[in-house]
């Protein structure tokens, strides 16, 4: 049976790598692709579902797609649609409000898989600790980083519960630096619907930055 790709970026504004913030250092080092194989390296950063309109918009597609092939459903899928689509809106709005108090506190993150969620909730992430592409740093990244945590007064980095921290074990020491855990795609322990992908994160963003 040969199975229909239903591509999920449909209408959605991508974001280039070069877009984002601390993305214009050249790193020529071979990155681990088993580690970072859920990633779509390129152009474009493929973490789009973090941003609640654009989560709608994923709902939207499939919602269509899902009537298509089972029309006589279709109320059912619609009536779906609508109950998701309220409810990310009302979290949306929610997630805006509680972030107002850190929209100005700096911090790093361990790739770019943020952008996205950046935008949509105002937040002030300076750099990455892994370039665009999740390569491996150089040391005259890694320098410059440091230079911009050490300017932006920046007191914390998150890593994600899908990455190893290994390699940021000195690079946090050296910086004194507090770390932190975000998830960008879910599906472990409470984490199990969209919506609390995006209160999780915030959570986690709320305790980490307003204690530090």
């Amino acid at each position: 049976i040969k199975s229909k790709i239903v591509r999920l970026d449909k209408n959605i504004s991508l974001m280039e790598f070069e877009d984002e913030d601390h993305s214009d250092h050249e790193d020529e080092d071979d990155h681990n692709d088993e580690e970072h194989s859920y990633h779509a390296h390129g152009q474009f950063n493929p973490h789009y579902w973090l941003a609640p309109n654009n989560g709608i918009q994923i709902g939207f597609t499939i919602k269509e797609e899902l009537k298509r092939l089972d029309s006589k459903n279709s109320d059912y899928y619609e009536n779906n649609y609508k109950i998701f689509k309220s409810s990310v809106d009302n979290l949306s709005d929610q997630l805006i409000a509680q972030s107002s108090p850190i929209n100005q506190t700096p911090f790093v993150t361990l790739h770019q898989a943020w952008g996205y969620y950046k935008k949509a909730f105002n937040l002030n992430i300076v750099g990455s600790f892994e370039p665009e592409g999740a390569e491996e740093p150089t040391p005259k990244y890694l320098k410059e980083l440091q230079n911009i945590i050490k300017q932006e007064n920046v007191k914390v980095i998150f890593s994600e519960p899908q990455l190893s921290t290994t390699s940021l074990s000195a690079f946090i020491d050296d910086n004194d630096l507090s770390i932190g855990i975000m998830d960008p795609i879910g599906g472990s322990g409470d984490i199990d619907s969209y919506q609390k992908i995006l209160q999780y994160n915030m959570n986690t963003l709320l305790e980490k930055l307003e204690r530090n």
